[in-house]
């Protein structure tokens, strides 16, 4: 039995070899949610890559039939409760075949990045942390961002909050750009707060492309859309028992859940 496991065969009790990025994943596949196909290499504390482990991650890649895959690392400590280590772990997106064992090995080596050293340290977290690193295949949406199951600023449990920008979500998460903002009545999904961001450039599989002049300032998420991911945000809650924090991604009109971990900031 080789090392690698695909998301279907995880849940949320795979924390330890999984991560907590690949475990969520796992748990949401397995219950039916919308997430992109995938796998993981699972943690082992100063993980070699040698030509048999190499042969398998390229087999599993191949299984997932598309040109291009996000990488991304997952500690075994991450995504909880107390601590999402959201950002402080390498990720690469749009990663081609020829690529990615490269970025696998990166993404191990930044657990003993300087910031990702300090967030732990912060965290009171000692000794070693294995590292998992998720594969996945690449969502190339047109709309994406985040959500959250409970207002994140207010506390405000009848609300949830979703932020959407043109292109790919990693440009709303790491801030590069401000996304639209709709507040959302949980009870039926109405809109009671929008906010309209003029956005001129999105990033897509190719980096950074200007938005068409009649784009600028349209809305990103129509009602139906909107209604669409707040039940499914709400339907994550319910299954999670807890607040959540959602990364979702639009490709060719299909909605998918990219993460999924706690909200920590309530």
């Amino acid at each position: 039995m080789g090392l690698i496991r695909r998301l279907y065969e995880l849940s949320n009790s795979d924390v330890a070899i999984a991560g907590g990025k690949g475990a969520s994943l796992g748990e949401m596949t397995q219950a039916g949610f919308p997430v992109p196909p995938g796998f993981v290499v699972p943690a082992q504390t100063g993980l070699e890559i040698d030509s048999e482990l190499e042969a398998e991650i390229m087999r599993a890649s191949d299984e997932l039939g598309v040109d291009l895959v996000a990488v991304r690392s997952s500690a075994t400590v991450e995504d909880g409760v107390a601590a999402s280590w959201a950002g402080e772990l390498e990720s690469f997106l749009n990663i081609s075949r020829d690529k990615i064992v490269e970025s696998i090995k990166l993404c191990l080596e930044s657990i003993h990045a300087p910031r990702a050293r300090e967030y732990a340290a912060k965290q009171k977290i000692v000794g070693n942390v294995p590292i998992v690193v998720v594969v996945q295949a690449m969502v190339q949406s047109e709309i994406a961002g985040v959500a959250f199951s409970v207002h994140p600023v207010t506390g405000n449990k009848a609300q949830l909050v979703i932020e959407a920008g043109w292109g790919l979500g990693e440009a709303v998460v790491s801030g590069a750009i401000t996304p639209d903002m709709y507040a959302v009545n949980r009870a039926d999904t109405s809109t009671v707060d929008v906010y309209i961001s003029d956005q001129n450039k999105a990033l897509g599989q190719d980096g950074w492309y200007e938005i068409m002049p009649e784009k600028i300032h349209q809305q990103k998420l129509n009602t139906t859309q909107i209604t669409e991911l707040s039940r499914l945000v709400m339907r994550l809650e319910d299954h999670y028992g807890h607040p959540a924090d959602v990364e979702w991604a639009i490709q060719n009109g299909t909605l998918y859940i990219v993460q999924c971990r706690p909200i920590t900031t309530l």
